[in-house]
């Protein structure tokens, strides 16, 4: 599934409409064409969508306020469209869709060309079918090949691996998930320049609490600093295992303060729950963090995603080095 591009899947098939069609127009054609949702379209390049939910959202405000206003002033897709639409190039591939629908829980994406004209759209149940179909062809080849221990079968059993996105022990997305959700960031931010911020947590001393209190508390311990922070963070953040008893939290669209201001109180929710680690000065479990906030303004190698992640990283180090249980900011 990794090596197969957005083209083998896409619809090319894409209803649209103008910025400045009535909304009127817009809920006819989806009635028409059973589709749930429309692009939007400016010089023939997309700019927004508009969903079923936009325009119920938007009728039930209506309603709720006995706009009179509605029939004087007819709304236009512009006036109840999603802006800082998502959209994938033609070369990207099928595993990197189906990161970007999971982290940002959508559904519809649109794919464009070099020139930024829109070439078809990809849904999350056409990623779906298609990751079920190429699992299940792999499965039938490893299961056809139990007895041969052939090449074929370990080449299709690397494969299936290589698809697993989640880690197993936290149900959080995994490194290869983190890397693609944070390109696809990045490339939001520098687009509608927005900041976003990375924040790379390493549990303190947890090399000393594993020795003392077992490999299995350990696990159990790395569970509930992940549910803990899980709940301190907001709905739009995500968070991922980075590796070993290091997580890492993706914040978009965030302000140096704002990022400074939550990664300080997932770390204060953590200490109060209070987890008992008698090998550690604090006498509980707790956290460092390395924050780094990636500007829109950077020009040159300070804007690469990978130059941000260095700096959260550097930062951790930083905490770690002077005290442990606070945040050092890069």
């Amino acid at each position: 599934m990794e090596d197969y591009k957005l083209t083998k899947i896409m619809s090319t098939d894409v209803f649209s409409v103008e910025i400045d069609t009535p909304l009127i127009d817009v809920t006819n054609q989806m009635s028409e064409q059973k589709y749930s949702c429309l692009l939007v379209q400016q010089n023939n390049k997309p700019i927004g969508i508009i969903t079923e939910r936009d325009i119920v959202c938007f009728l039930s405000e209506a309603l709720t306020n006995n706009s009179k206003s509605l029939s004087n002033n007819p709304p236009l897709a512009a006036d109840l469209m999603s802006y800082n639409l998502i959209m994938l190039q033609e070369d990207q591939k099928i595993l990197e869709a189906l990161v970007i629908c999971i982290a940002n829980n959508i559904r519809h994406l649109p794919v464009i060309d070099s020139n930024g004209f829109l070439t078809g759209i990809v849904t999350y149940t056409d990623i779906a079918n298609f990751q079920r179909n190429v699992m299940e062809s792999q499965a039938a080849i490893i299961e056809k090949n139990i007895s041969e221990r052939t090449s074929e079968l370990v080449k299709a059993n690397h494969r299936l691996k290589e698809m697993t996105l989640q880690d197993p022990l936290l149900g959080i997305g995994n490194r290869r998930a983190m890397e693609i959700d944070i390109k696809c960031t990045h490339d939001l931010s520098k687009r509608y320049a927005n900041d976003y911020a990375i924040a790379m947590i390493d549990i303190d001393n947890f090399k000393l609490y594993n020795d003392h209190y077992g490999h299995q508390a350990g696990d159990d311990a790395l569970q509930k600093v992940t549910s803990s922070i899980m709940s301190s963070i907001r709905k739009s953040d995500r968070i991922y295992r980075y590796g070993g008893e290091e997580l890492l939290i993706l914040l978009p669209q965030t302000e140096p303060e704002s990022a400074e201001k939550l990664v300080n109180r997932v770390l204060s929710e953590l200490e109060s729950e209070k987890i008992p680690h008698c090998k550690s000065p604090f006498e509980y479990v707790t956290a460092s963090c390395g924050l780094a906030v990636y500007n829109s303004h950077l020009q040159g190698q300070n804007s690469e995603w990978s130059y941000v992640l260095e700096s959260a990283d550097k930062a951790l180090y930083a905490a770690k080095n002077t005290g442990r249980n606070k945040v050092a900011v890069s």
